[in-house]
């Protein structure tokens, strides 16, 4: 069976927010932030040069201001930040503290409500697992 791998070239410089002050805007949408795993995340961001990925990055970003123009509450205000801790449920034998499982089914509780509805059908596509299994 013949495989294809396909090869994205990189073709911009790696100043290249500085270039076109696309650092600016990234200061100033980490000024809205409500949390840390925002900020995070706006850290992280870079181009992408795969079409599949800008597609689903582009449906996702239309789900949230549909939802959001129809009236669709989405919780941002008081979140826990549970990236902290979840990253060491990978490790074999580890047990979340009790005060880490509460914060977490305080999270899945938040989820439950807002996916009743579906206002946003990514969420069960990003955490599938935990929707199937509150």
């Amino acid at each position: 069976m013949l495989f294809a791998q396909i090869c994205y070239i990189v073709f911009y410089p790696n100043d290249i927010f500085q270039v076109l002050e696309f650092d600016r805007l990234l200061i100033l949408a980490e000024s809205y932030c409500k949390g840390e795993a925002g900020k995070r995340l706006l850290k992280n961001v870079r181009f992408h040069t795969n079409p599949d990925e800008i597609e689903r990055l582009l449906s996702e970003t239309m789900e949230f201001k549909l939802s959001l123009d129809a009236g669709d509450s989405f919780p941002t205000g008081n979140y826990t930040d549970i990236d902290t801790f979840l990253k060491y449920l990978k490790i074999t034998d580890y047990f979340l503290e009790v005060e880490h499982i509460n914060e977490l089914r305080s999270v899945l509780e938040i989820m439950k409500t807002s996916t009743d509805s579906l206002p946003l059908p990514a969420i069960p596509k990003t955490i599938p697992y935990l929707l199937k299994n509150p």
